[in-house]
């Protein structure tokens, strides 16, 4: 009868762990007025929610910008504004944002109007695609 081969030792095998849980800040629903004169005040609002998995900390800035051709360049487009961040967001909590900015003296638009979350943090978020919003109309 033949004999079976000996067994040989096998290394565990340790499985990877999961990625790290991490907050997700998605900005939605911007919406803005129909029409801004230069030197007046708008009130923008939009849509803040964390989609992660645990909770955003504070510390980070929602930027507001102008942009003519609707593509959103930091260094030559116009920030109208920003709102910073003091509170923590949960996981699944959303917020409805309301500012008000006042408009540049001068500017011949229309204006494509986007805003940024998460400038400044949370530094380990899942995912940074959805932190840009466009406006569906111009000012």
């Amino acid at each position: 009868m033949p004999r079976a081969p000996a067994s040989t030792p096998t290394a565990a095998v340790i499985a990877p762990q999961g990625a790290p849980m991490r907050p997700d800040l998605k900005v939605s629903d911007l919406v803005v007025p129909q029409n801004g004169v230069g030197g007046l005040p708008v009130t923008l609002t939009w849509k803040l929610e964390n989609l992660g998995e645990v909770t955003a900390k504070p510390g980070w800035t929602d930027l507001v910008y102008l942009s003519l051709d609707g593509a959103l360049n930091q260094n030559s487009d116009i920030l109208l504004g920003h709102v910073a961040r003091t509170a923590p967001r949960n996981p699944g909590q959303a917020e409805q944002v309301s500012a008000t900015f006042t408009l540049p003296i001068g500017l011949n638009g229309p204006y494509h109007v986007f805003v940024l979350v998460g400038n400044g943090g949370p530094p380990n978020e899942t995912a940074k695609a959805d932190n840009l919003v466009l406006a569906p109309n111009k000012i």
